[in-house]
């Protein structure tokens, strides 16, 4: 095997620049030999400066050279790039063969040697690697090809691609594979083809509008510019509102996706609506996760998402249409870095900026031609009628101002009612445009006067439910969430939405479940609501939405996480909840409702409705949505913090501080956390909330245990156990004595730690499933330090089955932690290292800082020797 540094020799690399290259080669190369069971101690290496030479033992399995350990040397250059500064980072080409080698007093020679690094120099190689978003290109040689890989399933034959390989005398075929980035599919096709049955990109295209006419000239424009290039091509369509940007843009991307096998991206940045626009992170994580990012492993930082985003996108021919954007500001990080893409750019605001810094080429879009306006009321209204009415369809589109969403509504009114004459529509427009509140100058005009055409034509509940919807504080609103911001019964509710479907003025976003209100038609429903709405009934629905809300999510917590500690989180002037018949009912529904929960968890202190800001996030944390990278926690528990304040609620302000600590003591930052649950315990004690007391005790023994502060600890979960006892909470006495086997174990007092895990087993079985698994853990982790592997296992085993049963992520991480050093204490390397590439999987889906201390485990599995792994505990949580 051979290995070369893609422009180790730019002239932007300073020689520090060149030897941290170098080390991270060399730490990157044996880490993945040795995650990969291969022993790098056994090979023959030359260094090459800009490379290496590696010889492989004849009696190691060929087939690990390349299957398992191209993946490992990809992920291990991850970890090095992540790390380094940018003209430290490495990508690499690497090529395998196999043959005769001879070796003499200067060193190692071959013909076989000859053709790896022939085959390192392969240009399908290079082109590979220059556009791939991966670290690492391999090419296998014919031979190696045929004679090892395709025989091996582990190997992924499939992954590879023929090449033609030409290099000085040398006339061949090589195999070359992309290992894809940790936890995404192979990009391989992107560069060499996409083999049958391979994933293809993203197809997020919405559905074309139908009835679409006219725009020639534009759409010719467009079809040019959306042509993949040297450059990224952006290309921005302008206009007034209604004038049809989106529906134009919408049209040209489907027209032009055969250019981007890679995929489509659509994002709307929502820049228009009565609620926020879509913040850029926000977009990321919903373009990254279509790329096939898993949840877990979405960075949370602003820039690292749209550096992974760029690297995705690197290599790949992608179009992404980004619509109704507010700002260049907003856009300019969804923008790919390379060539190959084409991003189609609506909006109606100042996005110059685009223009001047990114070349992006702007199409202002004029309204319809008078023929293509009466082309378009031909297709909805019927030819027949508008043939014979000439003057008063020419009329109709003039009081649309040529506007197609204007024409659209008024058209659709007519189709619906067959008996009117056209010239009746247009008086009664005449007369609705009288009315426009808003005066004649406003750019919205034409719009807004067809609108409240429809509007108007709607009976009063209709009419209100149209008004409140502009109220929801998500993108999309479902029948129960409907029925709470307007107060009335779920039959009528949905009557009431798809009243206004048939109106055109709601959009049916999920057959029969979801609905959603975008564009101009949510901007003139909140100024419907903030005219016709007095401030005390807008107040009042959305708290009832926020509320409704907080009520189903607290029914779906008691449902999924009973025995979580929890203060009431029900407002006494709440809605009824949505009632879930089983625990997966109410997964699904946490999963569906997710972003309009993000959007509640915000909405609520800014709308003032402080006594749901701080019970909502802890409802939300409860059920273990921190798992998503979907906010920030942290934030999320301060504002409920600062509602709990700011409402005077010192129960709500104990429980915020103790969910902030928890929250800190996942990214492990012990001292401040150590903090937080200190002064909830004394807000606590403050108002006589005994269970809450024991909850922060043991959240402050518990950081003081990852502090190695054992003899404060066990002082502090006694503390716990004691008011338990008193109060009678078994599940409270099960964690305080599970808390006290782990400070005792960290004291080395083993026969105590054992009593206690023993104890906290008996009082967890058959009550509290979580903390049973975790008594069984603290169990194994005490047989394990006893130096009794057998007993070990056995109980991680019984913690495992737990874990997965009630979905404890965490739980799962470390239990397989301990489970791998009780099976090397054991003598089962191969199991160990099985059960620690699990764990770190489980790690990295919660993004946890254990990731690492997992990652460092597998390198233990070295040479002839066990090494003993050095004691440490697991990150217990609390109930």
């Amino acid at each position: 095997m051979c290995v070369d540094v893609a422009g180790y020799g730019d002239h932007r690399r300073t020689n520090r620049d060149q030897v941290a290259v170098r080390e991270g080669l060399y730490r990157a190369l044996r880490r993945a030999f040795i995650r990969s069971g291969l022993r790098w101690e056994r090979c023959h290496r030359e260094d090459r400066g800009d490379g290496v030479l590696i010889l492989v033992p004849s009696e190691v399995p060929k087939e690990l050279l390349a299957g398992r350990l191209p993946v490992e040397l990809a992920s291990e250059l991850e970890a090095h790039n992540g790390g380094a500064g940018p003209e430290a980072r490495i990508r690499l080409r690497a090529a395998v063969h196999a043959g005769e080698v001879q070796h003499d007093d200067h060193g190692v020679a071959g013909t076989a040697i000859n053709l790896a690094f022939r085959l390192l120099e392969a240009g399908p190689l290079k082109d590979a690697l220059r556009g791939s978003p991966g670290t690492l290109a391999l090419i296998a040689s014919e031979w190696f090809y045929e004679e090892v890989i395709r025989h091996h399933p582990a190997s992924d034959p499939k992954a590879y691609r023929q090449v033609p390989v030409a290099v000085k005398e040398t006339l061949t075929r090589g195999w070359v594979r992309l290992p894809g980035l940790p936890g995404l599919p192979s990009l391989s096709g992107l560069v060499l083809g996409r083999a049958p049955g391979e994933p293809e990109g993203p197809r997020q295209l919405p559905a074309a509008v139908r009835d679409f006419v006219g725009r020639d000239a534009e759409l010719a424009l467009l079809d040019d510019r959306l042509t993949p290039g040297d450059d990224v091509v952006i290309a921005l369509v302008t206009g007034t509102p209604g004038v049809g940007k989106t529906a134009l843009a919408v049209h040209a991307a489907h027209r032009a996706r055969h250019r981007f096998p890679g995929g489509q991206l659509y994002v709307d940045l929502r820049g228009y609506a009565a609620e926020p626009a879509l913040a850029p992170e926000q977009a990321l994580e919903g373009v990254l996760h279509a790329l096939g990012v898993p949840a877990g492993r979405i960075p949370a930082p602003p820039a690292a998402r749209s550096a992974l985003y760029r690297s995705l996108l690197d290599g790949r021919r992608v179009l992404i249409v980004l619509d109704n954007a507010a700002s260049a500001a907003q856009v300019r990080p969804l923008l790919p870095g390379a060539p190959g893409c084409a991003v189609l750019v609506t909006g109606r605001g100042d996005l110059s900026g685009l223009t001047a810094r990114e070349g992006a080429r702007p199409l202002e879009l004029a309204p319809l031609e008078p023929a293509e306006s009466r082309a378009l009321l031909r297709r909805i209204v019927g030819a027949e009628r508008v043939d014979a009415e000439p003057g008063a369809a020419a009329d109709l589109a003039r009081h649309c101002a040529h506007l197609p969403l204007a024409l659209r509504v008024a058209a659709e009114r007519a189709a619906a009612r067959p008996g009117l004459r056209l010239a009746g529509l247009v008086r009664e427009l005449d007369e609705r445009n009288r009315l426009d509140v808003l005066g004649a100058d406003d750019e919205h005009t034409a719009p807004r006067t067809v609108l409240s055409w429809s509007y108007h034509a709607l009976p009063p509940p209709a009419a209100r439910m149209f008004r409140l919807l502009a109220l929801h504080p998500g993108a999309e609103v479902s029948p129960g969430a409907a029925t709470a911001l307007a107060g009335a019964g779920p039959g009528e509710a949905r009557r009431l939405l798809d009243r206004l479907v048939r109106a055109h003025l709601l959009e049916e976003a999920a057959p029969g479940g979801r609905y959603r209100l975008t564009g101009l038609l949510r901007c003139y429903a909140a100024e419907l609501a903030e005219t016709e709405e007095p401030r005390r009934d807008r107040s009042a629905a959305v708290r009832r939405v926020l509320a409704w809300y907080l009520h189903t999510a607290d029914d779906a917590r008691r449902l999924l996480c009973p025995h979580r500690v929890a203060p009431r989180l029900t407002v006494p002037d709440g809605p009824p909840p949505r009632r879930f018949r089983s625990a997966r009912e109410a997964r699904e529904w946490c999963e569906s409702e997710r972003d309009n929960l993000v959007a509640a968890v915000r909405h609520a202190p800014a709308t003032g409705h402080h006594d749901i800001g701080w019970r909502l996030p802890l409802a939300l944390w409860t059920l273990c949505l921190p798992r998503g990278p979907w906010t920030d926690w942290v934030a999320a528990h301060r504002g409920a913090l600062d509602s709990a304040r700011h409402s005077g609620d010192d129960a709500g302000e104990a429980y915020a501080l103790g969910a902030l600590g928890f929250a800190r003591q996942d990214r492990g930052r012990f001292e401040e956390a150590a903090n937080h649950f200190l002064s909830a315990q004394l807000i606590f004690k403050y108002v006589r909330d005994r269970r809450g007391e024991a909850w922060a005790l043991h959240g402050l023994g518990y950081a003081l245990r990852r502090l190695h502060r054992y003899d404060e600890a066990i002082l502090l979960h006694r503390q716990a156990l004691r008011i338990s006892t008193e109060i009678g909470d078994a599940g409270g006495r099960a964690w305080s004595l599970g808390g006290l086997g782990f400070a005792y174990a960290g004291r080395r007092r083993h026969a105590e730690a054992l009593n206690h895990f023993e104890r906290a087993l008996c009082i967890a079985r058959g009550t509290d499933r979580r903390a049973e698994g975790w008594a069984l853990y603290g169990l194994g982790h005490a047989y394990q330090t006893l130096g009794r592997p057998e007993q070990a296992t056995g109980h991680y085993g019984r913690a495992l089955e737990i874990f997965r049963e009630i979905g404890d992520w965490r739980g799962r991480g470390e239990t397989l932690d301990g489970l791998g050093k009780a099976h090397l204490r054991a003598g089962r390397p191969e199991a160990a290292r099985a059960c620690w590439t699990r764990a770190l999987e489980a790690f990295q889906d919660l993004r946890s800082p254990q990731a690492s201390r997992v990652r460092d485990r597998l390198l233990i599995l070295d040479d002839d020797t066990v090494r003993e792994l050095p004691e440490s505990e697991a990150a217990v949580p609390s109930p």
